[in-house]
């Protein structure tokens, strides 16, 4: 009797053990796909939305009070990560104390539509992920892919990255931070603001020296102006911003990239579904927006599922969006000269900083110390950030105090 109840006890133990394992194995297999499918149905249904739609506070964005009558509105979207809280932090700061900005937002890991992407991908995976991008075979006429997919995400630049993983999946966020965006706008009813920024967590911009380029400009004029304009003219015939460095949206760039695409009405938009460049006319449905079509392909194709890839994710982010907004008309052409010749310059440069040859203008202030003056700064520390802001009130109360006296 007592042999016959341990070897019950121990087939118990193992069944129970073997329940345990299976249920969390099966539930992290399936909430995978689940989560990614209700976060993309119901992501579409809030991105299509009519024009002149706006934004609603979040437990990670800030709806700040208004502090002035004018029109002249701006929005700020803070493609950061968990693992910088301070970078945020001191942002929020800065901005806050803006006179014309209304709303601070920012996305992380927890807006992805796979929020465990950046824990769970190993180095491994990652390393499968470009094979599978730089190797992809595409028709000849496919003039995106067949240039880019050389250059993404290669081992030389992965080695210097110390978390690989959260950099490739954190690519299609500012796609998952626009769709955050337009969501707040829709649930509170805002018009689009005059401009939105979008920049990383460790860029610095002063908010005086952008209120006076802007504030004069007409923000129904559909433009998107590169932080750090990149020209690809040995690789293919178009411009993207470089790095974090950012983007700045005109309300009519907004108002494009969120109207509902009908074919074959809008014809030229059509024939670029129709080219299929990066996978959008897999993903198209008629009523779709161009944000629709972005958010599709990011989270149709999850970097944790690269597996089963029909067509891969395979665009840096900036280069995401630069396909988008010059392959999709989201902005006028480049008035300048220099881009008559290259037919999809629809973005312009901020105060002259762009990168062709060499760097020119805020394109220098890329690492390091951010310079008194500078208009805008990419990879600096929070230490670095909050340093700048710091002189900066302190000159405008010296000055402020002069002047009164």
């Amino acid at each position: 009797m007592l042999k016959s109840s341990n070897k019950e006890t121990k087939c118990f133990t193992a069944t129970i053990f073997c329940v345990i394992f299976c249920s969390t194995f099966f539930l992290e297999y399936v909430s995978l796909g689940n989560v990614r499918q209700s976060f993309l149905a119901k992501s579409i249904s809030e991105v299509n939305i009519a024009v002149n739609r706006s934004l609603s506070s979040h437990d990670s964005s800030t709806t700040i009070m208004e502090k002035n009558q004018s029109n002249f509105v701006v929005d700020i979207l803070i493609v950061g990560t968990q693992l910088r809280p301070d970078l945020l932090q001191i942002q929020e700061r800065i901005f806050a104390t803006h006179g014309t900005v209304r709303n601070f937002f920012n996305v992380t890991e927890k807006d992805d539509a796979d929020p465990f992407c950046h824990s769970n991908l190993t180095r491994r995976e990652v390393l499968g992920i470009s094979r599978f991008c730089r190797t992809q075979r595409y028709s000849t006429n496919n003039v995106v892919m067949n240039a880019l997919r050389r250059y993404f995400a290669k081992s030389t630049y992965l080695e210097k990255k110390t978390n690989p993983a959260g950099w490739i999946c954190a690519i299609p966020r500012p796609v998952y931070g626009m769709q955050k965006v337009m969501k707040h706008y829709r649930t509170t009813g805002q018009e689009f603001p005059s401009y939105l920024i979008m920049i990383d967590d460790d860029t610095y911009y002063d908010m005086d020296i952008f209120q006076q380029n802007f504030q004069n400009l007409d923000p129904l004029v559909p433009t998107v102006t590169a932080g750090c304009l990149y020209h690809m003219a040995k690789r293919i015939n178009f411009t993207y911003g470089y790095g974090g460095f950012g983007f700045i949206f005109s309300r009519g760039s907004l108002e494009r990239l969120t109207r509902a695409i009908q074919c074959p009405r809008d014809t030229d938009i059509c024939n670029r579904i129709s080219d299929n460049f990066v996978g959008e006319k897999n993903v198209f449905q008629n009523g779709t927006s161009v944000l629709g079509v972005m958010l599709r392909l990011a989270s149709d194709q999850s970097y944790r599922r690269y597996r089963k890839w029909t067509y891969g994710y395979c665009l840096h982010g900036d280069w995401n969006l630069g396909y988008y907004i010059n392959f999709y008309n989201l902005s006028k052409h480049d008035t300048n000269p220099y881009y008559s010749t290259v037919r999809h310059a629809r973005m312009e440069s901020y105060l002259g900083s762009e990168i062709i040859k060499k760097p020119t203008g805020h394109c220098f202030h890329d690492g390091g110390k951010c310079p008194n003056g500078a208009a805008v700064c990419h990879h600096i520390s929070a230490e670095n950030m909050e340093r700048v802001f710091a002189e900066k009130q302190n000159k405008s109360n010296l000055m402020t105090m002069t002047i009164g006296s």
